[in-house]
């Protein structure tokens, strides 16, 4: 394995301005395991030159598949790749995480999966994954990363405390009429509870 074929270097701006400063960053692609998909991530960055968000969205998308795909077998031949393969990357996406070990957001697990199958188009068009299987493709309908409902428990946050005690006290006020007589609950405590149930003041 020839050493250039383990790094790449890419430009990273300092500056959001034209005139920002660049300089070159070398990346140690030793953590892609595929050569086929090592040299098409180096040949893309060579030939597109993309900016640091770009290239740190891609390589994390690379890694990601590099990983999943290192555990299916033929991986290191891209002629040999299928759909079940697709799906495992595309599983690998779905449960990425972040630094702390937390689940990363929805948004930018969407990110990644959208830069990687970007660098796979890329390579098709271009001629630098020439040999990449066509059963080697996405699925709109299969291979999507459903958005998470709201959390609960996060929403019950967003409630004081002496709201959620009230509310729990009087479930069986609610849905009655704006004039309905909230009983016990008097002053700002029903103000706050009207407020919180949409109501209008009293």
């Amino acid at each position: 394995m020839l050493a250039g074929e383990t790094t790449v270097s890419h430009a990273v701006q300092r500056s959001r301005t034209p005139a920002g400063i660049r300089h070159s960053k070398t990346v140690d692609l030793r953590i892609v395991t595929q050569r086929w998909l090592r040299n098409l991530l180096r040949t893309w960055t060579v030939h597109q030159r993309p900016g640091a968000d770009e290239f740190a969205r891609t390589l994390r998308g690379v890694e990601l598949a590099s990983r999943a795909l290192a555990q299916r077998p033929g991986s290191d031949d891209p002629a040999r790749l299928r759909y079940d393969d697709v799906t495992a990357v595309v599983d690998a996406f779905r449960t990425a995480l972040k630094l702390d070990g937390e689940l990363a957001g929805w948004t930018y697990r969407m990110s990644i999966a959208s830069h990687f199958f970007a660098l796979i188009d890329y390579g098709r068009r271009s001629g630098a994954a020439a040999d990449l299987s066509a059963a080697f493709v996405r699925d709109p309908a299969t291979h999507r990363i459903p958005q998470e409902e709201a959390n609960e428990d996060e929403i019950g946050k967003a409630i004081p405390e002496p709201v959620i005690r009230q509310l729990d006290a009087h479930l069986h006020l609610l849905g009655l009429p704006a004039g309905a007589d909230l009983g016990v609950v008097h002053g700002e405590g029903r103000q706050s509870m009207r407020q919180h149930l949409g109501l209008h003041p009293a």
